[in-house]
């Protein structure tokens, strides 16, 4: 989903994503579902998101924003606190002037409503959260305490744990431990015979 934000559609495409997260860029990733299924190009009873890095922050936000839209959802290593990520970012080379695409740290108000940590009560479907231990650009904290809110309010949550793995994915163990866990968790969570993780089940 190329949402407002992107990059490679002009700069007016790329600026109009800025101070968006959590506000048009998901609303884009969410309506670009919703247009899939009306064409006939999508199975509305068998969608997931699926993202990695800021793709993962999109794949919670956009259950918290349309908690019955899809049937599962996956971040791997993605962002679950914005105030958290932004605080953090201000102390690397840099950091100060990716923030400011994010929100500052001033505004802790619209930071907290759009970090998905603060709305597990709203998820209604599965996520899996995986995790590489040593990512050294969104801390691996995020996926802790995303996982722990999801399980404080009962929610159906999977936590895959990828050892030494990096932001990236790099290592090809990592690489089949996620893999294969994605496809576990798709063929569980789309089949029309197999049943859902119940709420509160956690597999790691």
């Amino acid at each position: 989903m190329n949402f407002r934000g992107s990059t490679g559609y002009g700069v007016a495409f790329e600026k109009a994503g800025r101070n968006q997260w959590g506000g048009v860029m998901i609303n884009d990733v969410i309506d670009g579902a919703e247009w899939l299924s009306s064409k006939g190009l999508a199975d509305t009873s068998r969608l997931c998101v699926v993202g990695a890095r800021f793709g993962g922050y999109a794949s919670m936000m956009s259950v918290v924003k349309e908690p019955k839209l899809f049937r599962c959802a996956v971040s791997l290593n993605g962002v679950s606190d914005l105030y958290s990520l932004v605080s953090e970012m201000r102390r690397y080379i840099g950091g100060s002037f990716l923030a400011r695409h994010i929100g500052r740290v001033s505004d802790r108000k619209n930071l907290r409503e759009n970090s998905p940590v603060n709305h597990a009560q709203r998820i209604q479907t599965p996520l899996m959260l995986a995790v590489s231990s040593e990512d050294s650009v969104v801390n691996p904290r995020q996926t802790g305490r995303m996982h722990k809110a999801l399980k404080t309010k009962g929610k159906a949550v999977q936590l895959v744990e990828l050892p030494k793995g990096d932001h990236y994915l790099s290592r090809q163990a990592n690489r089949k431990i996620f893999a294969e866990a994605l496809l576990a968790f798709l063929k569980q969570n789309l089949s029309e015979s197999t049943p859902q993780l119940a709420k509160g089940e956690s597999a790691v």
